[in-house]
């Protein structure tokens, strides 16, 4: 053999046979490639079974349910024969915590197999149970239960429910009989007023957990309850004579702007129903605001002829006027720390709040500063710089409403705004001195309005805390 022989040519031979080196080099190798992808794809597939695992507990879920609904069935019929023969109160009760128990069951298992409208039904039948015992107790066994302290125990238990089953309805179903507990206390005057002291804790509980489940008329409602019962509260300590109506313009305005401030600084962390608390508190801040201008404008109305109150009273007032305002400044606080306003927009925030205490309890001494200084009587002076402020917030919360596109808040900085004008369309008190007092409290109000808007809306400060370090790529 010779010496050639044993030498492989140097140049590529493209006629060499195809399981060798099909369509050259290169061509071949990817076409091998692709291939045994394909095959792992098709192996994966064949021996891959993830629902495989899945299929009993369907089954089981299935039978679960079957079996809940003939429970929850029998339930009903039972509760309907104990109810319209002429059973006894053991019975009753027996068939009544049955229905109960059984709706609640059947909410877990709804909830789970996601049946959310078969989770709110059983709810309903759930709390129907619920309502069914109470009034069996109070009637045939003489509960010493009233119907308002029937709806406290109700709402709390509905509450726990809604927190331990994750029950939207259940959730609305409490706060709806918190709504009604305020309502028995309101329209019945023999029954102990102290146990309506949890209502505000239970309204702050129903909020957080609307919050968690992003119900939005459970919120209203709780919203309301407390509101109302703040209400309810301060015209009682009138009625009493620990507290006069000016003191609750000032406890309803420092309120409002506490919730307002928590609202706003809600908002910015993306938090649920953010904008309800801004337009609620909101709302409730320019009542308190709009009574305090009346109140400064010198206008004679029985309202404001309220006797001196008792030393009780105004120190109780004195501590929650403190301690909203304490609310107030950390709310700001908050979105300033956030990157959502400047030292400045929160001190001028924190002395309007600020100076809401003095206009509603310290009337005596505004007077001698108010000539000493500017020369200007405090009434009606103090009246036209609240109308200005009022003035320019309720134009802010109008425009800005329109640019969030959230029109409950453009029509009510817009129905301020018609409230402004009725209480100014007298014209007996206009003259050059409170032309000129509303004019430049409107337009320093205003400018601070958009101070604080261009702070809220920098980019640079929308995302204070996001930081992303750069990397070069060699």
């Amino acid at each position: 053999m010779s010496r050639a022989h044993k030498h492989r040519p140097i140049v590529a031979n493209d006629n060499d046979p195809t399981h060798i080196r099909p369509r050259g080099d290169a061509v071949g190798f990817n076409h091998m490639l692709r291939e045994r992808q394909t095959l792992r794809r098709d192996f994966e597939t064949r021996h891959d079974k993830p629902l495989d695992l899945k299929v009993p507990l369907s089954g089981r879920g299935d039978w679960g349910t079957k079996l809940g609904s003939v429970c929850l069935l029998a339930s009903i019929v039972a509760v309907l024969f104990a109810l319209i023969t002429p059973q006894a109160a053991g019975t009753r009760l027996i068939a009544l915590a049955a229905l109960a128990w059984t709706g609640l069951w059947m909410t877990y298992l709804s909830t789970n197999i996601g049946r959310p409208r078969f989770a709110a039904l059983s709810t309903l039948l759930a709390t129907l149970g619920g309502l069914g015992i109470w009034v069996v107790a109070s009637t045939q066994l003489g509960l010493p239960l009233s119907a308002p302290d029937g709806a406290a125990v109700f709402a709390a238990t509905m509450a726990v429910i809604a927190l331990c089953l994750r029950s939207p309805m259940a959730l609305l179903i409490s706060t709806c009989a918190g709504f009604m507990w305020l309502v028995g206390f309101t329209q019945i005057d023999s029954i102990n007023v102290v146990p309506l002291w949890g209502l505000p804790i239970l309204a702050v509980v129903q909020m957080i957990i609307a919050a968690r489940y992003k119900s939005g008329l459970s919120a209203m409602m709780a919203l309301l309850s407390a509101y109302g019962w703040l209400g309810f509260m301060m015209m009682s300590l009138h009625e009493t004579g620990d507290l006069s109506a000016l003191h609750i313009a000032g406890i309803a305005a420092l309120t409002g702007f506490a919730n307002y401030r928590f609202g706003k600084a809600a908002g910015d962390s993306d938090m649920p129903f953010a904008a309800l608390h801004v337009g609620v508190g909101w709302t409730a801040a320019l009542i308190g605001g709009l009574a305090l201008q009346h109140y400064w404008s010198g206008a004679q109305h029985p309202l404001w002829t309220d006797p001196r109150v008792r030393p009780a009273g105004l120190f109780g007032w004195t501590i929650a006027c403190y301690s909203l305002l304490g609310l107030i400044v950390v709310g700001t606080a908050m979105r300033w720390f956030g990157g959502r306003g400047s030292a400045i927009g929160t001190l001028a925030v924190c002395a309007v709040a600020a100076a809401i205490i003095p206009l509603s309890g310290h009337t005596d001494m505004l007077d001698p500063i108010m000539q000493s200084r500017l020369g200007l009587p405090a009434i009606p002076t103090l009246s036209f710089v609240i109308a200005g402020i009022i003035t320019a917030s309720a134009i802010a919360m109008t425009v800005n409403g329109a640019r969030r596109r959230i029109w409950a808040l453009t029509l009510i900085g817009l129905a301020a705004l018609g409230a402004q004008l009725f209480l100014l369309s007298d014209t007996q008190i206009w003259n050059m001195d409170t032309m000129v007092v509303y004019g430049l409290s409107t337009v320093v109000s205003l400018c601070f309005a958009a101070l604080l808007a261009s702070e809220s809306t920098h980019p640079a400060r929308a995302q204070p805390y996001q930081y992303a370090p750069q990397y070069r790529h060699g």
